[in-house]
């Protein structure tokens, strides 16, 4: 999340400048996770990588990250001509993504039917998720389907986005916290999923 939003501009100086000065990398090196999802083909005669695949884990995210950029219109023609001649499957991502968000979607309806109310504490994974789509909401990212979806169980949008930021902003500054000191024990920043 930290590289997608130095690239979009997004990212604070002063957080990009802690980032920086633990020895955070920004450019994850695509070489390196092509030759992963090659490996990944040998072994297993597809390009299918489950976003949670356990023997590698950046490498299902990785996947799942070239499916959205061909998506968004992103990903460069080069790359993209590499992962086709690699027979790599460029369709298997968007429902994985929509499943997931569906799953979330259920998982807050189960609670709305059982609490007969959308506050979620932040803390649980649900929670997590409502925060998210908030904050997708207030940065004018979140699709006005799911915008609809949600507000059919009774999210208000009403809610400032200064809230939905500061919480981020409290997320952020937990999980630096925890690079941090995973940095100062292991010498990198390069966290195992």
């Amino acid at each position: 999340a930290q590289r997608k939003s130095h690239r979009a501009g997004t990212l604070s100086a002063y957080r990009t400048e802690l980032l920086d000065g633990i020895g955070f990398q920004w450019l994850p090196c695509w070489d390196t996770m092509f030759e992963d999802l090659m490996a990944y083909k040998r072994q297993h005669g597809d390009c299918q990588v489950p976003q949670t695949y356990s023997a590698n884990p950046q490498l299902g995210m990785w996947v799942r990250t070239q499916r959205r950029a061909r998506r968004q219109g992103t990903i460069c023609a080069e790359r993209s001509a590499f992962l086709d001649a690699l027979g790599f499957d460029w369709g298997s991502g968007s429902s994985e993504d929509d499943n997931e968000w569906h799953q979330r979607f259920l998982e807050l309806s189960a609670f709305r039917q059982a609490n007969g109310h959308c506050e979620v504490g932040s803390s649980s994974r649900i929670g997590r998720w409502l925060s998210a789509q908030l904050h997708e909401h207030c940065m004018g990212r979140l699709s006005p389907e799911r915008e609809q979806m949600l507000a059919g169980l009774g999210v208000t949008w009403s809610q400032s986005c200064s809230l939905a930021l500061s919480t981020y902003d409290r997320h952020w500054d937990r999980a630096f916290a925890s690079l941090e000191a995973f940095r100062q024990a292991h010498g990198h920043c390069h966290v195992p999923r």
